[in-house]
């Protein structure tokens, strides 16, 4: 898998120590949290950054998945993260963007640049995401970057923890992503 995918406007690169300041600046802000899965810890310190960091990196040496921060290439700012949990034929991806990004189309161009890093470079077939049924704005990102609704989402992805359960599933094939 590559480590560093540049777009129009943006540049995606492996988290580096430095970032986790900004991490916890974006993860503390708890209408970006509140529809990621329970395991994101809120309120989200510099430490919890830290330790996301760590294990991402652990994750990138073992070649067991891949994760991104997202950064404005110009000004260096820190935009948000995308996860690929794994590099199995069907990988779940995650992602999150700093409020004030929102309506902006970071989150379709970040999708649709990581589906083709995962399609061209990893033995990914499949990528799937879940969303919380109420999560309407993510719902969107996922179709506009070409993500199928499934309906809802199946046990063996579920894993949100949330009260209003993560709900809505969706897909994206190489097949679909080639066309």
């Amino acid at each position: 898998m590559i480590r560093t995918i540049e777009t129009d406007r943006l540049r995606l690169r492996p988290f580096e120590p430095g970032d986790a300041a900004g991490l916890s600046a974006i993860l503390s802000d708890w209408e970006v949290t509140r529809w990621l899965s329970t395991n994101v810890p809120f309120p989200f310190s510099e430490q919890d950054g830290q330790e996301m960091i760590r294990a991402r990196a652990a994750d990138w040496d073992a070649g067991t998945g891949a994760s991104y921060g997202v950064f404005d290439p110009a000004s260096g700012e820190q935009l948000g993260g995308v996860r690929v949990f794994a590099f199995d034929p069907v990988s779940e991806i995650g992602y999150w963007l700093a409020r004030e990004t929102w309506g902006k189309g970071y989150g379709s161009e970040i999708l649709k640049a990581v589906a083709s890093a995962c399609f061209t470079h990893s033995p990914i077939e499949q990528i799937v995401a879940q969303t919380s049924a109420d999560n309407k704005g993510s719902q969107r990102i996922l179709e506009k970057a070409g993500f199928i609704h499934e309906g809802q989402t199946p046990d063996e992805f579920a894993r949100c923890g949330h009260e209003h359960g993560c709900g809505e599933f969706y897909r994206l094939k190489k097949e679909d992503w080639q066309r």
